[in-house]
């Protein structure tokens, strides 16, 4: 972290690997902090870890309601609601006021990391989705668009994703966002769950 008060930071100028936060499963109370982070490569993918949507405040609604079809609420709702597929796929936001905050933690926290400098980050208001993207949703943006995993084309020197034995990790040929922690096929009941085995790079192209 800098020391250096920040206003919408976008990481840093150089380097390949991306910020990895937020809470898995597998995680004990020291990686499920605010503060606590990781880095991945864009190509890193395993079994704990999905994603969620953040989008700004200042983006052109009229484009979006003409590509995406959103469904907005009356103005003192605080929840949007955006349909990538009217049938099956419809993803809620909820808005996050512009304001600043103190990021980083203290030097009394438990677990904390040497890294972890508390410093002043202001931020623009933005919409959030409120929970991480589906099985379902993910497999509305790969039927209408053909998209394929970094984990179906190999990127990275490997084929497949890191799965979970019950003992350890390990990387397991054949994997991808339609498996489940283990590696097996999610039946369709198991749609409604947070997609995973996927990427930055896939992340990125679905949003």
């Amino acid at each position: 972290y800098t020391t250096e008060l920040q206003t919408n930071p976008t990481g840093p100028a150089s380097g390949m690997r991306k910020v990895s936060r937020g809470g898995g499963w597998i995680y004990n109370a020291k990686r499920c902090r605010s503060a606590d982070r990781g880095s991945e490569f864009p190509a890193d993918r395993c079994c704990y870890r999905g994603f969620r949507l953040v989008s700004s405040n200042n983006i052109d609604k009229n484009k979006i309601i003409e590509n995406r079809n959103i469904e907005q609420k009356p103005e003192n709702s605080t929840h949007i609601t955006t349909k990538l597929d009217t049938r099956i796929a419809t993803i809620e936001w909820a808005s996050v006021p512009a304001g600043t905050f103190m990021m980083g933690s203290s030097k009394t926290e438990a677990d904390r990391k040497e890294n972890e400098i508390q410093h002043s980050v202001t931020l623009n208001a933005c919409i959030m989705s409120i929970y991480e993207v589906t099985v379902k949703q993910f497999k509305v943006f790969v039927d209408s668009t053909g998209y394929i995993t970094d984990a179906e084309k190999g990127t990275g020197g490997y084929s497949g994703s890191v799965i979970w034995t019950g003992t350890k990790m390990e990387v397991k040929e054949g994997v991808n966002w339609k498996c489940d922690e283990e590696g097996n096929p999610r039946p369709p009941n198991e749609y409604n769950h947070p997609v995973i085995h996927v990427s930055w790079n896939d992340a990125k192209a679905f949003a």
